[in-house]
């Protein structure tokens, strides 16, 4: 994961050592959930500012991974919702989840919709980073590992508690961690 968080903040030019990323990715382990995630967006981002790196950037790099890790999440967790008959409604939820999640992520226009939106609304200014799929793909391979590790993590933790589980199971953590974000 901090792997993933080092390439994500060189890619916003922001040169981090594996050490500060690593440090910066621990001091927010424990706030994993939310009001937490708040806490892993800027705390990590706030230890790695001190390198004459604004914090506003760090932050938005910060929050753009975020942003593919829970994206990445939702599309391993269709592993074990289409290959399984019980879960089929969670499809109906968490299909949409990653369409809504893409147009974030991907689309300027429907950024700029919600950003007017928000304003008209709030009458404030709100900014939401632009995650540009060429950055996705310099970080997804980082982030796919580490949910692979987590729900292997997982699947493991399953099964020292019964003999004969399916493999399927696997996705099932990053199925409830991210629906649960």
């Amino acid at each position: 994961y901090a792997l993933s968080w080092k390439k994500a903040a060189s890619i916003h030019c922001n040169k981090i050592s594996t050490t500060e990323a690593i440090t910066s990715q621990g001091l927010s382990i424990f706030a994993k959930y939310i009001p937490g995630k708040v806490w892993i967006i800027i705390g990590r981002a706030s230890k790695i500012s001190t390198n004459n790196i604004l914090l506003k950037t760090a932050s938005f790099a910060s929050l753009k991974e975020q942003l593919v890790f829970v994206w990445v999440g939702l599309i391993l967790s269709l592993f074990i919702l289409i290959g399984s008959s019980q879960n089929t409604n969670y499809v109906y939820i968490v299909i949409p989840i990653i369409v809504a999640l893409s147009f974030v992520n991907f689309s300027e226009w429907f950024r700029n919709f919600l950003v007017f939106v928000f304003k008209k609304l709030f009458k404030r200014e709100f900014q939401i980073p632009v995650v540009k799929f060429r950055d996705v793909l310099n970080i997804v391979g980082y982030v796919t590992a580490y949910w692979m590790f987590w729900n292997l993590g997982f699947y493991f933790f399953v099964k020292s508690f019964a003999v004969t589980i399916p493999v399927s199971v696997i996705f099932v953590f990053s199925f409830s961690a991210t629906l649960g974000l």
